[in-house]
């Protein structure tokens, strides 16, 4: 079983949308954090039934600022 990093968001509607940077185009939205989370595994798997080879992950880091 692989695991992705999810960048997750939600709008002033209260809508979550979610993008795994290690796959890019690779995106999904819902109405509650459960049902995004139930699209993006099913996004994540649709992906990879197409995509080959996902590019390796980008590095992730965080950074002071000030």
């Amino acid at each position: 079983m692989a695991e992705y990093y999810a960048v997750i968001d939600r709008d002033e509607d209260g809508q979550y949308f979610a993008y795994v940077p290690e796959l890019p185009g690779c995106q999904t939205c819902g109405e509650t954090m459960e049902e995004l989370l139930e699209n993006l595994e099913e996004a994540i798997g649709l992906y990879l039934e197409v995509v080959e080879h996902p590019r390796e992950f980008p590095n992730v880091r965080k950074v002071a600022v000030g």
